[in-house]
């Protein structure tokens, strides 16, 4: 079994944005709109989720349990920004990212990520001047999107279609007509780099 909080995380994307940006602990979180119309969209082999973050949650009627009556189904679209990372290195995905329309990432990070994490928790909530609210956690990949949970549950599932990228995501809820992307900049970055992996073709 996986545990909750993982050791290492990985980052797949290009050497020019490691050498420009990364590497000077420079990260950019797109909001999940991006993401939901990004990558190839509208190609047969489009890659782009327009459901990503998006909750299917069943209405019910708690008088009537144990059969829990379903009333009706709200869909909830919730907004964040938010960095993907991978829970493991596969060759075989780098290489599918590598010729992803639009990605051409050819370089994988390996990260520390406790300390990663942690530190982009606290670097959010200063420059926000708020709370912490960020979620941490692993994507289920499944093709049933109902579920009684909490509105941002919508961020960590995605259809079987995209299990083989194995995401652990960093979240950081925002309001709902948030459209800006959102950069930070954490200070002795190279702490964070294990290693890096080079893509093969």
């Amino acid at each position: 079994m996986r545990s909750a909080h993982p050791v290492f995380l990985y980052k797949y994307t290009t050497s020019h944005i490691y050498n420009n940006y990364i590497r000077n602990g420079k990260f950019r979180l797109n909001t999940i709109e991006f993401y939901r119309s990004s990558y190839e969209a509208g190609t047969p082999k489009g890659y782009n989720d327009p459901d990503d973050g998006v909750s299917n949650i069943l209405l019910e009627d708690p008088d009537l349990s144990p059969s829990r009556y379903a009333l009706g189904i709200l869909t909830a679209y919730a907004n964040a920004h938010i960095l993907c990372f991978s829970s493991d290195y596969s060759v075989s995905s780098h290489r599918e990212w590598h010729q992803r329309v639009g990605c051409k990432y050819d370089l994988c990070l390996q990260f520390d990520a406790p300390s990663l994490l942690k530190d982009l928790s606290l670097h959010i909530s200063h420059i926000r001047g708020d709370v912490d609210n960020s979620l941490i956690g692993f994507v289920d990949y499944k093709d049933d999107f109902f579920h009684n949970f909490n509105h941002y549950s919508g961020f960590f599932i995605k259809p079987k279609l995209f299990c083989w990228e194995n995401e652990y995501r960093f979240v950081a809820p925002c309001s709902q007509n948030e459209i800006n992307h959102l950069d930070i900049e954490l200070p002795s970055f190279s702490k964070y780099v294990i290693s890096k992996i080079k893509v093969n073709d």
